[in-house]
């Protein structure tokens, strides 16, 4: 993955665009992560203030976890959503764990190395397949010609141990 990340954003990158500024190995992994995170969500589940079955309660179990800050859900009469990739544990002034820019730089980035590595995954699964179908294919050639020959020299000692008594019962007449 890291190859993947060097070949398409070189070193020498100096472009202070986050989607196509060079990325480190960690780099790399938060972006896909949170690329990730963000595909699988549609945009109800990354609304912050929710009903009770999404909803982050406290320990009872019975009512809605409260916090303050702008934005907070209890004086809107709903709850706060519970955990997710996108949001983080309620607090006081919550904020999601990454912003809409952060998800577009993420999105164009992906965008680019996600079919370069998924080209890599299924270019590399193919030469492994490949190369056992080979060493197998030897392996088994070797045995069915393994197997012919001994069949060979199976059916010429009976040929032998054939002719051998019929000789013996020829002369014994």
């Amino acid at each position: 993955m890291l190859v993947v990340a060097v070949a398409l954003h070189p070193a020498s990158s100096t472009s202070s665009n986050p989607a196509t500024a060079c990325k480190t190995m960690a780099e790399s992994t938060y972006l896909m992560a949170m690329w990730g995170c963000a595909s699988t969500l549609t945009d109800a589940d990354k609304e912050r203030c929710v009903d009770d079955p999404y909803a982050a309660m406290d320990t009872t179990g019975k009512a809605c976890v409260q916090v303050t800050g702008p934005g907070n859900c209890s004086a809107l009469g709903l709850c706060e959503r519970k955990s997710t990739c996108y949001w983080p544990p309620p607090v006081d002034n919550r904020e999601p764990y990454f912003s809409q820019a952060e998800l577009d730089a993420a999105t164009q980035w992906c965008g680019k190395v996600v079919p370069a590595l998924i080209f890599m995954f299924f270019s590399l699964v193919i030469a492994g397949l490949t190369a056992v179908a080979w060493t197998q294919n030897q392996i088994m050639s070797d045995g069915v010609q393994g197997a012919f020959q001994a069949m060979d020299l199976t059916f010429a000692n009976l040929n032998i141990l054939s002719s051998t008594s019929e000789t013996k019962h020829v002369n014994n007449f």
